[in-house]
């Protein structure tokens, strides 16, 4: 399948952020953790509810994307109660993101799933209680048909001339430090790396 340029330059433009969320999440030791489990979930949830408040903001009347299918705060909201937990105030908030920025961030959100959906079903195989991580497969097994969508999306989008791809490596990168300040483990110090 050929990669769109401006997906190239995403790979590229964010591979060091990318890397650096990874390591802090700690997301394979944290999700195997009771003590750990239900703070991370909850540090999704806060994730989630702001991303998709930017996504429906700055992506509103953008063919393909349709915020209610892709919003995770209905089934973070079951995880957390399966944990026997509340929903987290969502007292973090991004500054506003135009088009463009608006789909770099939903590269990373995106993205986020296909990632999570490897580990849901390697925890599976290992026979991990999987209570309280519905996120980490939120589209099951149509993870790989979703993420081409949303390749697309973000394709047409800057071949149409509709967002700079500068813009959208921009708002990407923004979106990787805003999930490293909500997820990263207690353990990791706050220290964004794109001003």
């Amino acid at each position: 399948m050929r990669v769109p340029p401006v997906i190239q330059s995403l790979r590229e433009g964010t591979a060091v952020a990318h890397q650096r969320l990874d390591e802090a999440v700690d997301l394979e030791v944290r999700v195997r953790r009771a003590d750990d489990r239900l703070g991370l979930v909850r540090a999704f949830y806060r994730f989630h509810a702001a991303a998709e408040a930017v996504l429906r903001r700055s992506l509103t009347g953008v063919d393909g994307y349709d915020p209610e299918r892709a919003s995770r705060l209905p089934v973070l909201r079951s995880d957390l109660q399966a944990l026997g937990a509340a929903e987290p105030p969502v007292d973090l908030m991004p500054d506003g993101a135009d088009r463009a920025e608006g789909l770099g961030w939903l590269y990373v959100v995106e993205g986020s799933a296909l990632g999570g959906h490897v580990l849901s079903r390697q925890l599976y195989g290992q026979g991990i209680d999987l209570t309280g991580l519905g996120f980490l497969s939120f589209y099951g097994d149509d993870v790989g048909v979703r993420w081409r969508q949303v390749m697309a999306i973000i394709d047409r989008e800057v071949s149409t001339q509709h967002a700079d791809p500068g813009r959208v490596v921009s708002g990407a990168r923004h979106a990787f430090d805003f999930a490293f300040s909500v997820l990263r483990s207690p353990a990791i110090p706050q220290n964004p790396l794109y001003d």
